[in-house]
C-alpha cells in the first residue's frame, strides 16, 4: 500500500513530541523509500539529470538523519569545501526543511518552535529547523557553522541551537562592504574556520584535498554558467522543486564529485534537445514548491519555466583552485545577497540577459525582511531595463502563509501577459 504524504506527514508530527526517535527513524525511512524509488524508476517528465539532482540531494539529508557523527550543521552560505575534503556532511536550514515540509510533517514543528517564544514573523524555514532540534527529532550534529550571510535568522537560530544541543559553534563575519579589504578579513576566518574543523576532527586538512576539493567547485561553477547560456533556447525537462535543488549544488554540494556529474549529465543532455523558445522566466529567491498552481503551470512545460534561480546561480563564480581561501572568501563577498539590494539587481540583469529572460518573478517569502524590503526598488529598476516583473508575496515552506489563491491569480495574469508580448514581439523578448 502506498501511504499518502498527508499520512506520513502525520503520523511524524503525532509521534515527534513523545517518541522523538520514532519520528526521526520514520522519516529517514520515508526519504530512503523515496531515494530508491528514484534510483530505479525514470520518474515521468524529469531529464535523466534532474532525476540524478533530486537523488543526491536527498541523499545529503539522509545522511544528516542517519549519519550525525559525520554530519555539519551550516547555515546556506558556508563554503562547504574544508567539510567535504575531510569527508563530512554539511546540511542547512533550507535544505532540511524543505524535505520536512515536502514529506507534509512542517506543522509540529512550526507551533513547536512558536510555543517556545520564537517569533511568529522568523523565517518558516527556520521554525521548522528550530521545532525539529527541539522535539529532538532532529539529531545532534557534530558542530556548527554559520554566517550573516545573508539572513537575520541565522543570528538567532544557530545561537540557539549551540545552546540547546551543547556543541561548538563557528561564526564567519561578511562585512557588508564589497571590495577587497573584505575578501582578506573573510580568507583570514575561513583558515580559522579550517583549524576549528581540523580541532574537531583531531585531524589535518592537506592542501592536496582541498585543491581537489576546489576543481570539482570550478568546474561545476563552468559548466552551470554553459548550462544556463544553453538553457536560453533549449529546454531541460524538470519539475519545480528540482529548480529549488539546484541550490545544492551551489551550496552544501559544491565541491563534491556529485555536484560536477550532474552539470555534466545536465550540459550533454540539454545539447541534445532541440532548439526552441518557450517563455523564460528568472526567479528571485527561493521558489513555492508546495504550492500546486505554480507547480502545474511551471513544471514539466517547455513553453512556460523557470529557467534560472539567483538562489542557485549566486555563488557559481570562477574559482582559483590555487588560492582557495581567498576565492571561497570572494564568493562570500561578492555574493548578489550580501551588500546593497543594487549588486542582487544588477546580477540578475546579468543573468536574464544570459538566459533570454522573458519576464522576472521576484518572490518576498514569509519573514525575509531583506527580500521584502527591496521589492519596490527591484520591481523599478528590472521593468525600466526592460523585463516584466512580478512580485509574488508567500511562504515556500508553511501553506498557512502560503496565499495560494492570490499566487493563483497573479502568476495566471502575469504568464498571460507574457504570452501576449511573446506574440506581438514575433517569437521573444528583446534582451536589455
Amino acid at each position: 500500500m502506498i501511504l499518502s504524504l498527508d499520512t506520513v506527514g502525520s503520523y511524524i508530527g503525532r509521534t515527534a513530541e513523545h517518541h522523538p526517535k520514532i519520528s526521526r527513524a520514520y522519516l529517514r525511512t520515508a526519504f530512503t523509500a523515496d531515494l530508491w524509488y528514484k534510483k530505479v524508476h525514470h520518474i515521468r517528465g524529469l531529464s535523466h539529470a534532474k532525476q540524478y539532482l533530486k537523488c543526491i540531494c536527498e541523499e545529503n539529508i539522509i545522511k544528516a538523519l542517519s549519519r550525525p557523527d559525520k554530519s555539519v550543521m551550516v547555515s546556506l552560505f558556508v563554503p562547504c569545501e574544508p567539510l567535504i575534503a575531510m569527508g563530512l556532511n554539511g546540511f542547512g536550514v533550507e535544505s532540511f526543511s524543505s524535505y520536512v515540509s515536502g514529506a507534509h510533517a512542517q506543522q509540529t514543528f512550526l507551533e513547536k518552535a512558536e510555543s517556545t517564544g520564537i517569533p511568529e514573523t522568523l523565517c518558516s524555514y527556520h521554525k521548522v529547523f528550530l521545532g525539529a532540534a527541539q522535539l529532538g527529532v532532529m539529531p545532534k550534529p557534530r558542530y556548527i557553522i554559520s554566517t550573516n550571510v545573508a539572513c537575520d535568522a541565522n543570528q538567532i537560530t544557530f545561537r540557539e541551537l549551540a545552546g540547546q544541543f551543547g556543541v561548538p559553534h563557528f561564526k564567519i563575519d561578511v562585512p557588508y562592504r564589497q571590495n577587497e579589504e573584505s575578501v582578506t578579513y573573510v580568507a583570514d576566518q575561513l583558515h580559522n574556520m579550517t583549524a576549528f574543523i581540523e580541532e574537531q576532527e583531531h585531524r589535518s586538512l592537506t592542501v592536496g584535498m582541498l585543491r581537489e576539493t576546489m576543481t570539482h567547485t570550478a568546474r561545476t561553477a563552468e559548466n552551470y554558467d554553459r548550462l544556463l547560456t544553453l538553457s536560453a533556447d533549449r529546454y531541460l525537462a524538470g519539475d519545480l522543486t528540482a529548480e529549488l535543488q539546484a541550490t545544492f549544488i551551489s551550496h552544501m554540494l559544491l565541491g563534491t564529485v556529485e555536484a560536477e556529474k550532474y552539470t555534466e549529465l545536465a550540459l550533454k543532455e540539454i545539447r541534445k534537445q532541440p532548439a526552441g523558445r518557450g517563455i523564460n522566466i528568472l526567479w528571485l529567491h527561493t521558489i513555492p514548491y508546495r504550492s500546486e498552481h505554480v507547480s502545474r503551470r511551471l513544471s514539466n512545460n517547455p513553453d512556460v519555466h523557470i529557467t534560472a534561480c539567483d538562489m542557485a546561480y549566486e555563488s557559481l563564480i570562477p574559482a582559483d583552485i590555487n588560492n582557495p581561501y581567498e576565492s571561497m572568501a570572494r564568493r562570500l563577498v561578492y555574493s548578489p545577497f550580501n551588500g546593497p539590494i543594487g549588486h542582487r539587481i544588477d546580477t540578475a540583469l546579468q543573468k536574464a540577459k544570459q538566459i533570454r529572460a522573458d519576464g522576472i518573478v521576484y518572490f518576498c517569502h514569509w519573514g525575509c525582511k531583506a527580500t521584502l524590503g527591496g521589492a519596490a526598488l527591484v520591481k523599478r529598476e528590472l521593468e525600466a531595463a526592460g523585463y516584466p516583473t512580478l512580485v509574488l508575496d508567500g511562504d515556500a515552506c508553511d501553506p498557512r502563509n502560503a496565499g495560494e489563491g492570490q499566487i493563483t491569480t497573479r502568476m495566471d495574469a502575469f504568464i498571460e501577459m507574457l504570452k501576449q508580448h511573446k506574440n506581438r514581439s514575433g517569437g521573444g523578448t528583446e534582451s536589455a
